[in-house]
């Protein structure tokens, strides 16, 4: 039975690397935890596509797709506190230690959610044919 939270696709026709939803990176068709969820009679999903693949993370499980769950949150949290008011304040100079308390939490949950978006910490992936 079909679970996104472990589960393995072939992408765009590449057999010796499959995507592995468990560890949101790429492992070896001879990686022994994808050998067994074989051996227990599951067959790995074939897609065309690393972007038709991120789409059905997008859809049913953020998680296993590096960065999702970070953009996500950052969706969430500028509906509390937008980019452009952040923009405006970094602009002028303003004091974000005179922010209220939760506010201030608020800008520096996204500022962490962004340094790791751009550090790429934990982003696994690479092209499927290396």
């Amino acid at each position: 039975m079909f679970n996104p939270t472990s589960w393995y696709w072939l992408v765009a026709g590449i057999e010796n690397k499959l995507w592995s939803s468990a560890e949101a990176a790429y492992v070896s068709n001879r990686n022994p935890a994808f050998k067994a969820w074989v051996e227990r009679g599951n067959i790995p999903t074939k897609i065309a596509s690393e972007e038709l693949l991120q789409q059905v993370f997008i859809d049913q499980y953020p998680a296993g797709w590096p960065g999702l769950k970070e953009k996500a949150r950052l969706k969430e949290l500028d509906i509390y506190l937008p980019r452009s008011l952040e923009d405006h304040w970094e602009a002028t100079g303003f004091d974000v230690a005179k922010l209220h308390p939760r506010n201030r939490d608020i800008l520096e949950e996204k500022k962490a959610l962004r340094a790791r978006l751009l550090a790429g910490q934990g982003l696994k992936t690479t092209s499927p044919s290396e």
